[in-house]
């Protein structure tokens, strides 16, 4: 290990930028390389694309990385947002140019009938929700704020929950950290006292919280009103635009399905009025899930998953014609629990075929010897998932059988034929007869595809409804060694109708006729629809189109019998192996797909470039790490045998060399660092762990502001506890007391002597959830006391990621400080 003085190295992190970054002895492009600080300053991201609904236009956003965010994760001043007109090629930008601070809503921003879509916008220093009249280009701003920063559409009108005063939310964390901000304002300023009350205890009660509301809004003239006080949390509209359920939060319950809040999701029901919405009926005697809804097609009836009064799991139907609730008979060895790794959802997809309930279940099973091996996530080799629908009889009855893979996902066609992706093909199956193959034979099918972006809720096939027997549906695809393709497929006959590479896709028109792309260009990116329509639509940074761009290589590595994929970026003219940094982030698979990551455009920030390192230098390293779960298993050794896997075959190809190779990571990624160099700091020179969790056991309770700020026991308890770190990433399953061992075992806390590679930690003073700043000051100070030659840098004021300008060039500066002295 190579030593110096703590002056020397002080004076490496904080000259480096100035210095320069080494050429490790690599042939010179005849291109200038690209530059961190070309990147910072001029880089145009183009993000959240959207069809209007008949196609005929796009919306989209171009960001940039110094604008401030003042530490908030999400900041509307990073957004310009613009309406392209696809047949005449116009462009025009929402409120002028030079205007900021506006952003398309990520989910369903569009009206139905395409004259205009909802924005997230900062107003009057605050998040609000408002719309964009297409015609005349007026933004129109709806007060109350909402709480989530998402409407829904019903009909003509936005239907969207909102929070009375400052009171911050789950889903709006800038507006938490506003709030965190204000109140420690007037604590520390004598100004008023401040007291937060979480209790469990009936001797001291929780003090009735600021209550919320639902508000319905009207985008013709940007009037809204509140139309039912409480606090909720979904809102669900029917088909038809006349109703829509939410789910209305209630008491504190150890077994809630909300595990947001950890508080009792009552079921209620609306029905839209002329000016307004009432409400229905109310449904107190089952506990919701947040996800487990959904609409028959003509909106008569509603499915909902739920726990009923005797504490099981069940499907329920709301008949909206009586508005009476009814039981379906589920029976007791068919599952509905959704068990998955970091689910959020408690049930697995329910919906409807031919007018029927219809949801996936888990059943038992047994595979042959001779069997196919593979299984889909969250299936097992006793365990399987089929489709379901209710019989009509009290009963119901299994519509799939297939032998291999599990079913995740399913949608409902206009015929009342339900389409699933299994086996490799894309089936139809309908109550009273034999699943029907769809997909011709040499199309290999590897599921649904999602018709637009989600943000956080629940899958949305992508699919059109021509009538019955003329559905189109869209699908994921893969020949024979080949890429991912998004493919329309003609549902009567399985006739290709629009086909277009996975990788660059960004939006799917309505009418599944025509793509939106993002291709790369060098350093620059085109945004062009493919298709009905066909144009180029805009180019970000065309003058960096000439630019060197490290290529990128797939390889492939054994480990324990599976074989995984993995990605090498290389920098720009190398001749032989160089330096390498590996970018983990526990748990991700790569796929023969270029990964996100591998992208110029596609980092968070300038840091998180893979193709910004290669241009220093370096090769960047992308590896497969799938994850055991740490109660029965031990995840550092997993994270630690595949990583250095990888480096291994990335350095036979003849790219890397294996005796000066880095590690970096962030969030699980920080975590994963930290436990591969307990494992393996002899393959490693240095690391450099962000915002982590390195001690589960006290992340274990460890709140957000969110959490910190509101006089609620139970609010964001379930989801601190269970969610995080017995549920999450690490699935340790039980809180400390129970696994002790398991704990410690999956923790690089406990083994920081065995961190022997110098490790340098990053922080935010405000991330105040598990990777809270305890995290990263505890390790360190392990990292002390055994003799590491550690550092850690704390970023006053920023939070989980440090993405304010001033902080991204600062961690540029000491990074490039840090590997230049220790992989050179």
């Amino acid at each position: 290990m190579t030593t110096f003085s703590r002056g020397r190295l002080l004076a490496l992190l904080m000259t480096a930028a100035a210095v320069g970054s080494p050429t490790l002895g690599l042939a010179q492009a005849t291109a200038a390389p690209m530059t961190f600080e070309e990147v910072m300053r001029d880089q145009r991201r183009i993000e959240a694309v959207s069809f209007s609904p008949d196609g005929r236009r796009l919306i989209y956003s171009m960001t940039r990385n110094d604008r401030p965010s003042r530490g908030l994760g999400i900041s509307f001043e990073q957004f310009q947002t613009y309406v392209a007109d696809l047949s005449t090629g116009a462009i025009s930008q929402i409120g002028g140019a030079g205007t900021l601070g506006i952003a398309p809503q990520m989910q369903g921003p569009w009206a139905p009938d395409g004259a205009g879509f909802l924005v997230m916008q900062a107003s009057e220093g605050r998040q609000a929700l408002g719309y964009v009249d297409v015609a005349s280009g007026q933004v129109r701003t709806f007060w109350p704020a909402p709480a989530q920063l998402v409407g829904d559409w019903v009909g003509s009108r936005v239907v969207y929950i909102t929070e009375e005063g400052a009171r911050p939310s789950g889903w709006s964390r800038p507006a938490s950290l506003a709030y965190l901000d204000h109140r420690w304002s007037l604590a520390w300023n004598a100004d008023q006292p401040q007291v937060t009350v979480q209790s469990n205890n009936p001797l001291v009660p929780n003090p009735e919280p600021p209550r919320g509301g639902l508000v319905v809004a009207d985008p013709s003239d940007g009037s809204a009103e509140i139309v039912a006080r409480g606090e909720f949390a979904s809102v669900k509209p029917s088909p038809d635009g006349r109703a829509f359920a939410v789910l209305s939060l209630k008491q504190g319950e150890p077994r809630a399905l909300d595990t947001i809040t950890g508080r009792r999701a009552e079921l209620q029901v609306f029905r839209m009025t002329e000016h307004g919405a009432r409400l229905a009926a109310a449904f107190p005697e089952v506990d919701a899930g947040q996800y487990a809804q959904a609409w028959s097609p003509d909106g008569g009836k509603l499915l909902v998953g739920a726990r009923g009064a005797d504490d099981r799991l069940g499907l329920y139907v709301v008949d909206m014609k009586t508005l009476a609730l009814t039981a379906v008979a589920v029976p007791a060895e068919i599952g509905l629990a959704e068990t998955g790794a970091g689910a959020i959802a408690n049930f697995r997809q329910l919906g409807w075929v031919d007018g029927r309930p219809a949801f996936i279940g888990e059943t038992a099973k047994v595979l042959a010897a001779d069997a196919d091996p593979h299984l889909d996530y969250g299936e097992t080799r006793r365990s399987g998932l089929r489709l379901y629908v209710a019989d009509g009889h009290g009963g119901v009855t299994a519509l799939t059988d297939f032998a291999g893979q599990s079913i995740t996902r399913f949608d409902e066609g206009g015929a009342g034929e339900a389409f699933v992706a299994v086996d490799g093909a894309l089936w139809g199956v309908k109550p009273g007869r034999a699943p029907r193959r769809i997909s011709a034979p040499d199309l290999s099918v590897v599921g649904l595809a999602e018709g637009e972006n989600s943000f956080g809720g629940p899958f949305k096939p992508a699919i059109r409804h021509l009538g019955a027997g003329g559905d189109i549906i869209a699908v994921v695809a893969r020949g024979p060694g080949g890429p991912r393709q998004e493919v329309a497929l003609r549902s009567t006959d399985g006739q290709v109708m629009f086909e277009t590479p996975s990788d660059g896709l960004v939006a799917l028109s309505p009418s599944l006729a025509a793509a939106a792309r993002l291709d790369e260009a060098g350093w620059s990116s085109i945004l062009s629809v493919k298709g009905e329509a066909a144009r180029t639509v805009v180019q970000a940074n065309p003058e960096w189109a000439g630019r060197p761009l490290g290529e990128r290589k797939h390889f492939t590595y054994e480990v324990g019998g599976r074989q995984l994929d993995g990605w090498v970026l290389l920098p720009p003219g190398q001749r032989g192996p160089a330096p390498a940094i590996v970018w983990i982030y526990g748990g991700q698979v790569m796929t023969t797909d270029v990964p996100r990551s591998a992208h110029p455009a596609e980092a968070v920030t300038p840091v998180f470039s893979a193709p910004l390192w290669a241009e220093q230098g370096y090769a960047v390293i992308l590896p497969s790490t799938p994850t055991g779960r740490g109660a029965t298993g031990d995840v550092a050794d997993d994270l630690a045998r595949d990583t250095v896997a990888a480096i291994d075959a990335a350095a036979a190809q003849g790219w890397v060399d294996a005796t000066h190779v880095g590690i970096i990571g962030h969030s699980f990624g920080g975590y994963s660092t930290a436990s591969v160099l307990s494992k393996r700091s002899d393959r490693f020179k240095a690391g450099i762990a962000m915002s982590g969790i390195y001690d589960p056991a006290a992340a274990w309770g460890a709140r957000m502001p969110v959490d910190q700020l509101v006089d609620e026991d139970g609010h964001g308890f379930s989801l601190e506890t269970f969610g995080y770190v017995e549920h999450g990433q690490e699935g340790l399953g039980v809180p400390p007391w129970q696994a002790v061992e398991a704990y410690v075992r999956n923790s690089p806390f406990y083994h920081a002597a065995d961190i022997k590679a110098p490790l340098l930690l990053t922080v935010g003073d405000l991330d105040l959830g598990p990777t809270r700043l305890e995290q990263s000051e505890r390790l360190y100070a392990a990292l002390r006391r055994t003799g590491n030659p550690a550092v850690m840098i704390r970023y006053w004021g920023e939070t989980h990621v440090q993405d304010d300008p001033w902080a991204v060039r600062d961690q540029w500066t000491r990074f490039n400080a840090w590997f230049a002295h220790y992989l050179r």
